[in-house]
């Protein structure tokens, strides 16, 4: 009997939750078709699927030495990349709050320092510091600028 495709993965998803065995027959052009029942010419393979391994440990259990090495050394990679990953991540958060925190300092410092201009300006200033509160204050501007959210 031929499996279609959605049969197929009915039978495989059966096979997720109990061991069945399915026959794994060689067609024409080299093509594989699964059926529940031994192949025509009795040349087919029996396979044995089992059920959905539990943990990871026994996903290594039909694998070769090499290949178990190979997938311990992917899961490592892995697991040194996705800790890196959050290390990275963490350490732009902490900066980011850091750069906020300096910003935050730098548009107070400068807001205050506009207010004492302004109070000076308020209350009189000699004619030669003119030019050096107009300095002054195009400075903090850039600064609160640059660092105050509107």
């Amino acid at each position: 009997m031929c499996l279609k495709a959605g049969t197929i993965i009915l039978l495989l998803l059966a096979a997720l939750f109990s061991s069945a065995e399915i026959y794994r027959c060689e067609m024409e052009n080299d093509k594989w078709l699964f059926t529940d029942q031994q192949c025509i010419d009795g040349t087919g393979q029996k396979i044995r699927l089992l059920p959905a391994p539990v943990n990871r440990q026994s996903v290594s259990t039909g694998l070769s030495k090499t290949e178990q090495q190979a997938l311990a050394n992917l899961n490592k990679k892995m697991t040194e990349s996705r800790d890196l990953y959050i290390r990275q991540r963490k350490q732009i958060a902490r900066q980011k709050r850091k750069n906020n925190k300096t910003r935050q300092q730098n548009c107070a410092r400068a807001a205050r320092q506009l207010d004492e201009i302004q109070v000076k300006r308020s209350h009189g200033y000699k004619l030669s510091e003119v030019y050096t509160l107009n300095r002054q204050t195009r400075e903090l501007e850039g600064i609160r600028k640059a660092n105050c959210r509107p």
